[in-house]
Parts: C-alpha cells; structure tokens; sequence
C-alpha cells in the first residue's frame, strides 16, 4: 500500500507475464489488510480484519496445452441445427450443445466447429445452457476436444430457471445451480476428483437484470436480479464442497446486460458496471436482498476475491464501452472483466478488426484489468431470425454431414434428430463487407482465413447454395436492412422561400437550453429561467445577438427541441423567437415544464389536466398562437420528457408505480386538447404531440412489452385504449383523444447509446405503426467525430427510407456549465471570456424574487478543450459533416485568441490551457492579506501587469492577440520566514523568468515577489491571454513596477517581476 496506483501491482505483473496466479495459502485475504470495497458493510468489514482467511488453495495446474485466461478470444456457441424461425413446427432443438447428442456439429467425427473455432485464432468457447437443463448425459467428451484443440471452455448455466417458481422460489436459486452443478460433475465436467482441466470460467447467469421485468418479480426492483445472482453462486460453492472438488482455475462470473441501470445500493449507475456493483454490496451485505447464505459469507468474499471475473454482454463499439466502464472500474481493484458478447452489430469488417485489436492491445497491457471478449456469435440464429440473423459468422449450407443424436432435456416439447449442414461464410442479407465477419475475426487474432474456409466443415462450390431468410423448412420474417438501398443524405438542407418551413421528416434537431451562467451551479447566484423562447433571452438566439437559432441553420438542422418553454408562468413575449424560428425556416418543438407533474398544488396525484391547459392558454397568450392557428413554426409539442421518472418521486405511491407516468401524461394530453378547442385553434393536425420516455429498461404498464424505451410507446396505446389503466377519467370525450393520438402522436426516447444498438432494440421490433418515432436527444456521449457523422448519417437514411422513423434532436446546442461533471460531454459550443452584452432580467415563477438578475451573454467557441482525445471535441464538426453544413464562425463567435471557460465538478471556475498562468508569492508585506488581496485585485495592478508584459515583448510574436488579465485569485499558504523555508511554492527571489514552454504554446511567466509575515504567504494568481507562437521566444519584463501605483505598496521593497 506504500506504492502509488499500478507500481503496487508487482506480484499480479509476474504472474501475468508468466501465466501464474496471485494465489496460496499463505496469502492474507485482500479485505484484511486494506479498505473494503464499496458496499461492505462496517460489520462484515471488521471481521475480516481481525481473521485472516486464507484464498481458495490450487491444487492442480492447467493442461500445459490450455491457453491462460487472458488476453481472451472466445466465440459464443450456441449453434441449434435448424434451419428455419423457432426451428419449425417440431419446437426447438435443445440448447445444451455440450451434450453428446451434438458431437456430430462440434466433434471431429462430423462438422468440428471447435476445430474451426481454433482456426479462426479462437482460445475460448462460451457456452448457455450447458447446466441447468436436466440432460443426464456425457459432456465430458466436448471439454476433452476441447482441451485436445488448446481450448478454454466457458460453460453457462441455463439462466431461464431463475424465474421458474419451482426452480427458484421468491429468486432463492441455492438448490436449484446446486443440483445442475453437482449433476454436471456425474455428467463429464469433474476428472480425477477436480474441474475438468478444459473448464476456465462459469456463467452463473447470463443478463438476469432481465427478471426483474418477469411476473414472478413483485413488487419489482433490484433485488430479484441480485438474489438469485448471489443464491446461486452460493449453490455452486455449496455443491464443489459436498463433491469435494477444489476451485482450480475455474473463474465465476455473471454477464449483464448493457442497459443503464443503478445498482442496488445506489453506488452506481451505468451500462453492465450496474451489476459489477450489484455483486459487492450483496456480498458485503446479504440481507440487502433479505438472503442468508448457507455457505459462509466469507467463503463467498473469499471465492470473489480470488475466482470472480465480471463481465457484460454489449452490442456497441469498443471505444464507447472502454469509455463507460473504464471511467467507474477503479472501484473494483484487481477484478478483472470482459466482454461476454461482442455483437458487433451492422459493422463493417474493417470497424470489427479493429475493435478486436484494441481489445487485445488493451488486454495485453501491463496491470489490465480487461481480459478481452466473446465474439457473438459462432453461427447464424435461423430459429429467432429477425435481428438475430445479423450476428453470426457463418450461415448453413444444403450438403449434410450427417445427423444429431436425439436431442432432449426438460424444457424441450418434442425430442428428435435434427440434419448438420455444411458451414457457409456468405451472408448476404448483410450489405458491403459487413458481412465478411469471419475474416475479420481471423485477421484480428493472426489466424489464416483461406486456410480455415479450405476445411472439409465448410461448404464446397457445389453446395453454396445456402440457407438465408425466407429458406428451409418453415417461414422465416426476413430482415430489413435499411442500409443498402438508401440514398446518401442530402448535402444542403433544401432552399426554401422566405417563411417557408422544412419539412419534419427527415429531423435534424438541435436541443437548446443554453443557459448564460459559466460556473456550476451557476456559481450561486442562483439559476436563471430555463425558458429560453422568451423575449429576454433574444440576444442569446436572435438576429441582434449572438443568433444561436441561424448558428442551427448553418450546422444544417431543420428543427429547435427545447424544455420550458410553457408552464414556468413568464408573463413576455415568445411570439419573436418564434418569428426569427419561421424567418430563417427552423421547425420549432417547444417543451412543457415536466416537473409541474410532481408538485402536489400543480399535478394533485399527478393529474395534471387544469395545469397544462392553463400552460397552453397562456402560451397563446404570449406569442404561440397566430391568426388563430398554432404559430407557423411550431411543429411538435413535448408535453413532458422523461415522465418515467415520476414513479421515483414521493408522491407515487406504492414507489415505482408505472400509474403516476402514464396518468400524468394522459391528463397533459387531455388538458391540451381542451386548450386548444376553448382558444379556437384550427388546423391542429399541422402540430405533432409527443413524450420523449428514457432509454431505461422498464415494463409498459399493460406489462405486454419490456424495452428500452419502449415501453413508453407502449403505455401511450395501452392508456389512450383504456384510461383506467392510469386510473384517469378523461374531460376531453375519449373519441377526440383517440382521433388526435391517431392523427398527430410521435413517439419519442431520449438517449445516450450509439445508433446501431437502438436502431437494433427499436427499429427491427416496432410494432407501432403508422405511428412514427423519433429521437429526442442523441447524445453521442464520448464518441469522436467519425462515430457522431456516422450515427447521424445513419438515422438520416433510415429517415428517408423507413415510414416509421422521423429523426434525431442531437443533445445539446452548449456545454451545460451549471451542472459540471459528466453534463460537460455534450454540448455542441462551449462559451468564452468575450461578452457581446447582457440580457434582460429573467426571472419566471421559481426564480426567487432576490435572484432575477441580467446575465452576460458570452461568445461561442467549437472548441471543447476539456474532452480528450481531441476528435471526442470536434462534435459540431461531426454534425455539420454529417448535415452539410458548416461550423459558423465570425458573428456571434470567439476569435481564436479568446481563452475558453472550463468549470469543473467542483464547482471551480478557469480558462482552457492556451493562456497563460501567472503566480506571485508575496512576503515580508507592510498590510494584512486582506489589504493585499485588494491592493493585488485593483483596475491599476492589472494595468501595470499588461503595460510590462507589452513594453517588454514589444513586438515579439510570443504575444497573439490582446493581452488581458482575468480571474485573481489570492490563498494564504503556510510556510516558513524568509524565502528559504519549508512551504515556498516558487524559487527563492533571482531573475525572472518569461518563456515558451515545450512548444506547447502556453507562455510561463513565473515571477516571485518575495513577502512572508509570521511563516504565512499570499499567492495572487491571475491568467494572462497570449499565445506565444514559437518556443525560442524569451523576455524579460522590466523591474521596475513603481508605476503600478496604488499597488506599489504590495510589492513593498522588491522592484522585480
């Protein structure tokens, strides 16, 4: 613990570069001697420092012919021979291929597919069902060919049981992966008393975030998930303790999903990491889930601590996975994890080379706690069709090798013999060199492609003719690849006439609620209103200003997706963001206060009816009605986003109530439709409705889909048909709330994922049409430049081709300074120090009277200097190369000599590193700290700093631009008397020095005004704005300051900068 960061990982490097393990009964326990990870408890914590525990013991070594764990290559196996959706009339194949019934697929008697798999550079297989199913038959065979090719195994256990009653009553899973573990040892997977040598990693559960969505899960919530995580791992341990059979080598591990959830103690919230978290606070604390285990609690930390590996399964690109886990994994020490499903989804082989490399780079580096991926998957899923079919390496050709053994288990309806075909690498219902995913499986891991296609488990020119969609013995749904006849997006929006607005569809949004504070938390001033259509925010986005809404234009949107813009109570003028909106042909989608939904005075037991009429009366009050009708711009109505979240609040009671949503929304609608008719307002069809639900994984409120947002759309058809779903009895006669969800309703979702895992999750399943969809914010959260082109070219297409989808809004026009942290990684600008002027006081009906206030209204800059690598930053340059447009730059934006406003999650406030940093030290003064702070902070010493700076550099083309200083900031730091003692932040008083540093185009001047007073100092910092332009240029800045005036008395008797 003495060693910083990885330093200390010296054993865990030896063995890794020797395939060793950190292992032995000598070792103290990890829990004894540091802190316990997040999620222990304070008396389990204790108790294990007090009682040294010894680590599971290896008795035995792996087969010398066995690959290590890491770096991982695997394949997922989960091959069922038929050919056809759910396998035809004859029900499906068993999905235990493990059994000896399928040696004819995976032995080399028939197909061998662990041969190819080993031919492709594999060292893995993972597995499904391989235990849990009931088969009373040898498995031993597969793990021998196996082990004979050099092949880890990564059998899983059949996670379907989790939510069977009789399998796993109230989710107490204990019994139930007991017996399927102490039944696979009589079944092949023990030799000579231990594992069999092949065996490297058991699934306990494949995605079991999913049952909590299950009938049996009541009331819902976390806890399902994590009991019967953690009452089956206590199961397998229990059933190697009563066979006697030592850990080994086997690692345990459970694949979660990529959905964003948070863990069950609250600690985190991210995609998969969820259930990382979700296995240490169980463990820590067992009754969390109200479970008692049956082994020892510390036998489970102690099985964790030297066996667990986490793991998820994901459909995204590499780049963004790292980026998610590898941000929170610290947390989990030396636990590694991998990737259990690398889907790979409508990439291009070049993209899947690449993604597998860079998980190999990653996983070959020292001290990595990524161990690498299963790549899903080994062959074409005929039997689920639809989406599935993208996935596989191969398809199936017509030349048979033979036949199955009779395939049976417990959940099968028919058991029976089932015809191996030949493998196939063509799949051509994948468009352009997607579908060579076999070659670029094999160029990524060194293996000899043309070699592999060559062997006798691979169709022959004669039989290439192959199984696609549509083929075989039974219907199959074809899927529609939107991609390969769709024309490239237009590469300039369209020339329209003066007035004349685009069309919705294709929808390039921008969302905007750029509000003018530059500190987080608005620096406590209080916020200003978040209604941004309002008159007093003009100089923000009109033609006067800085013209935020032309800014869209140019970048090529088509529509403006805002918040606030009804139910915050301003008593102004909207009506003109609306004229420049129509004037340069921007569609406009105001939103409604959401949170009025969860004020009891507002929305009492959220019927929400009276409020968001009244919001609308008012809108057309103040500038959103024209000539009678919604105001030309106006395309779409939000009336509330993200309303799920509702069932979290205290008001929704039972907690997590899908009622309090849905009756929120139906009212709002209701309430709506009212205001409209008591205004008079014709030609409402022209004005879509929608609410943008999260991408969070929850059931609709009919419980008949569970999605991803989905459930939304769900819920809003599930209402609309009966209202007494939400407990709701509509104002507004039920046949004109049918006729507008019918005529007008756009479903809408918000999230952060990559386009090719939602295009997958809603896209290849929606089942609501005519009723299109649409994206209400893409976040594109910490992906480069290429990647947010890519997705937004994408979704363009798709628009253009598929009736169902409207769009994307991109989220968000600026860097949402107020809030920090993570909110900084999507805005479009970010702000900087120039100040065009200042707005109008804003203030609406939460603003507290004292905090109505005027705001600066500051330049743009595309740069976004706080985002790493570089391409991460170049977003609004994603969107305009996707859209056709350019990024703006003149009027209304920083020239390149203005430095950048950061402000971190603290709350602190500074430029980007392209100015310069200036510190003095000040001792021996003749005033108190407080006197010299104000002395240092005056309008004469800022003069004087600029005019020496200047005088001196002269010319010099060190000095870019104007020379300003900004930002003081004076500390009082302990030290000693005099300049020599302990504590002095800069050199002892000598010769200044002004310099080019490292060519990094950052001037350092350091300058030491030597002052001390009873061993305590005061440092005055400021940032000076010049960018030297070559590294060789060297000043000195005069030494005589006396002209600072009043603050010559600072400065006291030294004379020098």
């Amino acid at each position: 613990p003495w060693l910083q960061g990885s330093v200390a990982n010296r054993a865990q490097a030896v063995a890794d570069a020797w395939g060793g393990e950190v292992r032995g009964q000598g070792l103290c326990g990890e829990w004894s001697t540091t802190e316990p990870p997040v999620g222990v408890s304070q008396t389990t914590t204790t108790m294990l420092k007090t009682t040294a525990w010894p680590l599971v013991v290896t008795t035995t070594f792996a087969s010398s012919d066995l690959p290590s764990f890491a770096p991982l290559k695997g394949i997922s196996y989960s091959a069922l021979p038929c050919t056809v959706k759910s396998c035809g009339t004859e029900g499906l194949a068993s999905e235990d291929l493990m059994q000896e019934g399928y040696s004819m697929q995976w032995g080399p008697q028939g197909r061998n597919d662990l041969a190819v798999m080993k031919s492709l550079g594999a060292n893995t297989v993972r597995l499904y069902h391989s235990l849990g199913l009931g088969i009373d038959k040898d498995h031993g065979a597969f793990l021998d060919h196996a082990e004979s090719l050099g092949l880890n195994v990564m059998p899983g256990f059949h996670t379907e049981n989790a939510h069977e009653q009789q399998e796993c009553p109230n989710f107490d899973c204990y019994y139930s992966w007991k017996e399927a573990t102490l039944n696979a040892f009589k079944n092949g997977f023990k030799k000579d008393g231990e594992w069999h040598p092949a065996v490297s990693t058991l699934i306990i559960l494949n995605e079991p975030d999913y049952v909590e969505h299950t009938p049996q899960c009541t009331p819902s919530g976390p806890w399902c998930r994590v009991k019967a995580a953690i009452s089956a791992f206590d199961g397998i341990l229990a059933a190697e303790k009563e066979a006697g059979v030592p850990a080994g080598r086997v690692k345990l591990s459970i694949t979660w999903s990529f959905a964003i959830k948070k863990s069950i103690d609250g600690q985190v919230e991210g995609p998969g990491i969820f259930g990382f978290q979700d296995v240490v606070a169980a463990l820590g604390n067992p009754a969390i889930v109200n479970y008692q285990p049956r082994t020892s609690q510390m036998e489970l930390q102690s099985a964790y601590l030297s066996r667990w590996v986490h793991s998820l399964n994901t459909q995204s690109p590499w780049e963004f996975v790292d980026q998610q886990i590898s941000k929170e994994y610290s947390r989990f020490g030396h636990i590694p994890w991998f990737i259990g499903e690398y889907g790979a989804q409508d990439q291009d082989a070049g993209k899947i080379q690449a993604d597998l490399e860079s998980m190999l780079t990653k996983a070959n580096s020292p001290g990595a706690t990524f161990v690498g991926t299963a790549f899903f998957q080994f062959q074409t899923a005929y039997w689920k069709s639809g989406s599935a079919l993208n996935y596989g390496l191969f398809s199936l050709g017509n030349r048979e090798f033979g036949r199955t053994g009779t395939l049976c288990d417990k959940v099968t309806p028919k058991c029976r013999q089932w015809p191996i075909h030949c493998l196939s690498t063509k799949l051509n219902w994948l468009h352009g060199d997607t579908a060579d995913r076999a070659k670029a499986v094999a160029a990524a891991w060194g293996a000899n492609y043309e070699e592999m296609v060559n062997s006798t488990s691979f169709c022959d020119a004669d039989d290439e003719a192959h199984f696609a969609p549509g083929e075989g013995e039974g219907p199959v749904d074809v899927i529609v690849e939107t991609t390969t006849t769709q024309p490239k997006p237009r590469t300039t929006r369209a020339p329209l006439a003066p007035g004349e607005l685009p069309p919705l569809k294709p929808l390039r949004g921008i969302a905007y609620g750029a509000l003018p504070c530059i500190e987080h938390d608005c620096g406590g001033h209080g916020r200003p209103s978040e209604d941004m259509v309002q008159s007093a925010y003009s100089l923000q986005w009109g033609a006067h200003g800085r013209d935020d809404l032309n800014t869209m234009v140019k970048l090529g949107a088509s529509a403006v997706r805002l918040y606030h813009s009804l139910g915050l109570g301003v008593d102004s003028d909207h009506g003109a963001f609306l004229d420049r909106a129509q004037e340069i042909g921007l569609n406009v989608m105001p939103g409604y206060h959401t949170e009025m939904a969860n004020e009891p005075d507002l929305c009492p037991g959220f019927d929400c009816y009276e409020t968001w009429k009244n919001s609308t009366l008012e809108g057309f009050r103040h500038g959103f009605k024209k000539s009678n009708e919604w105001h030309p711009s106006v395309a779409m109505l939000v009336l509330l986003n993200e309303p799920d979240f509702f069932e979290m609040q205290p008001k929704c009671i039972p907690k997590m109530s899908s009622w309090c949503r849905v009756k929120a929304v139906l009212s709002a609608l209701d309430g709506v439709l009212a205001a409209e008719e008591e205004a008079g307002i014709k030609e409402k069809d022209r004005v879509r409705l929608t609410v943008t639900w999260s991408f969070a994984m929850k059931t609709s409120v009919d419980g008949k889909v569970t999605g991803p947002g989905t459930y939304g759309f769900q819920d809003m058809h599930a209402i609309v048909d009966d209202p007494s779903l939400a407990d709701y009895k509509p104002r507004m006669p039920l046949a004109k709330i049918k006729s507008a969800f019918n005529n007008r309703w756009v479903h809408g979702l918000n999230t952060a994922a990559p386009w090719s895992f939602v295009d997958e999750k809603i896209n290849q399943e929606y089942q609501w049409s005519p009723i299109p969809w649409f994206i209400g914010e893409y976040g594109g959260m910490g992906q480069p430049k290429n990647i947010i082109e890519a997705d937004l070219v994408a979704m363009d297409q798709t628009a253009q081709t598929l009736e169902s989808f409207l769009g994307a809004a991109f989220f968000q026009f600026q860097v949402t300074y107020w809030k920090g942290g993570q909110e900084m990684n999507f805005g479009l600008f970010s702000l900087g120090e120039s100040v065009l002027g200042t707005s109008t006081e804003l203030c609406d009906r939460l603003t507290a009277h004292d905090q109505c206030r005027t705001w600066d209204v500051h330049c743009l800059s595309e740069r976004l200097p706080f985002l790493h690598p570089e391409e991460v930053g170049l977003r609004a340059a994603g969107v305009a190369a996707a859209w056709g447009g350019e990024v703006p730059t003149g009027h209304g934006f920083c020239g390149s000599d203005v430095a950048i406003i950061v402000s971190n999650e603290e709350g602190e406030r500074r430029l980007a590193s392209d100015s310069t940093h200036i510190e003095f030290t000040v001792s021996n003064p003749d005033m108190d700290v407080n006197s010299i702070r104000q002395k240092l902070k005056s309008a004469s010493f800022s003069s004087a700093i600029v005019a020496a700076v200047s005088s001196s550099l002269g010319q010099s083309s060190a000095i870019q631009g104007t020379v300003s200083v900004s930002d003081l900031k004076v500390v009082e730091v302990e030290g000693a008397e005099g300049s020599k003692g302990p504590g002095m932040a800069l050199p002892t008083w000598g010769a200044p020095v002004i310099g080019a540093l490292g060519g990094a185009l950052v001037l350092a001047c350091i300058g030491a005004l030597l002052l001390s007073r009873r061993g305590r100092k005061a440092r005055a910092a400021r940032d000076l704005h010049a960018q030297p332009k070559r590294n060789d240029d060297v000043a000195e800045v005069p030494k005589d300051l006396e002209s600072a005036g009043d603050a010559s008395e600072a400065v006291a008797g030294s004379h020098q900068v």
